[in-house]
């Protein structure tokens, strides 16, 4: 399994970008959209590899959140490689998390390829299993009280964009405690802009 290439970019097609690593030359599909350096860059990407009409074919991503959104999206049933790509091309990760568990539909059908019967089945599809990846980890707020919804809703599109508890606990206290926010989605921005915080320290 091939999660993560690392060379010299050098040539973009209309079907991907081709980065030489190693002595040999990988063709990686990317993200429609993708900003690109231009050739003879270094690049770095997080990938997943995926056996298509008998063919290997290897698709990449800039960050390890888009990575694990594509793996999410191909779970619903209509959404292939293709569509999941132009999707995460369309809108940052969180921002796609957040509409699925606000059943945000309206939303959804900006996306292309999206219409009402795929937005649908993103919220019916998803939503459920986002939400279970709070409670399944069994967060507690601070004094061992249940989240409230807000906090579960956050914690689940965390989670789905490849954060762990461990990560996230640190960060999310903090805002908690210095900002004042009731809404899903400011709390989520709050927290990402943390944890990137952390990351570039």
């Amino acid at each position: 399994m091939i999660g993560l290439i690392r060379g010299k970019l050098l040539q973009i097609w209309p079907e991907g970008i081709l980065v030489e690593t190693g002595g040999l030359s990988f063709l990686v599909r990317v993200p429609d959209g993708q900003e690109l350096p231009s050739p003879g860059s270094e690049v770095q990407f997080y990938t997943c590899l995926l056996l298509r009409d008998e063919k290997l074919e290897l698709y990449g991503f800039k960050s390890r959140e888009e990575l694990n959104l594509f793996n999410l999206l191909l779970r619903v049933a209509g959404i292939g490689p293709s569509g999941a790509l132009k999707i995460i091309g369309a809108v940052p990760p969180d921002q796609l998390v957040q509409a699925i568990i606000a059943e945000d539909a309206v939303f959804l059908r900006s996306f292309p390829g999206i219409g009402p019967k795929k937005a649908a089945r993103l919220i019916v599809e998803l939503k459920d299993r986002l939400l279970a990846m709070s409670r399944d980890l069994g967060h507690k707020a601070p004094g061992g009280r249940t989240t409230k919804s807000v906090e579960e809703e956050v914690l689940a599109a965390l989670f789905a964009l490849g954060y762990t508890a461990a990560e996230v606990a640190g960060p999310l206290a903090e805002v908690r405690r210095e900002e004042q926010t009731s809404e899903a989605p400011e709390l989520l921005r709050l927290v990402l802009q943390r944890l990137g915080q952390k990351s570039r320290g």
